[in-house]
């Protein structure tokens, strides 16, 4: 993409930042701003996910290919389907510290001011 044109993020952002500043506030109606801040909240996720989403796609590969042989590039399903298969441990320490891992990286994407993340993570934000 060339570099004059605004990113994803940007872009998802301004339209945040523009429903958030000048529509939400002629909103009256109960329902319709409910319904609007919801819009916003996805857009915030569609704005992580555009950052965040190849770093989590890596860390989820990297993690789980090591429980699983010939993966044929989807580690993800093919340590469920270990684990279905009991051909895995569902309790193994190192499976449970991976998933933990991808889960704080997904949480991340989601909402980074859930209460569990922050705890878990230390994070202020």
């Amino acid at each position: 993409m060339s570099q004059f044109y605004p990113s994803n993020t940007q872009l998802i952002e301004a339209i945040s930042e523009f429903l958030k500043d000048e529509v939400s506030p002629l909103i009256s109606d109960k329902a319709v701003a409910y319904r609007m801040k919801v819009a916003i909240n996805a857009l915030g996720i569609l704005s992580r996910e555009c950052e965040q989403a190849s770093e989590l796609n890596a860390l989820e590969q990297d993690l789980l290919s090591g429980f699983v042989e010939d993966h044929k590039g989807d580690a993800n399903a093919a340590v469920s389907k270990a684990i279905q298969e009991q051909q895995i441990d569902a309790l193994n320490p190192q499976l449970i510290s991976a998933l933990k891992q991808i889960s704080l990286k997904k949480m991340a994407i989601d909402n980074p001011r859930y209460s569990t993340y922050r705890a878990l993570t230390g994070s202020d934000s």
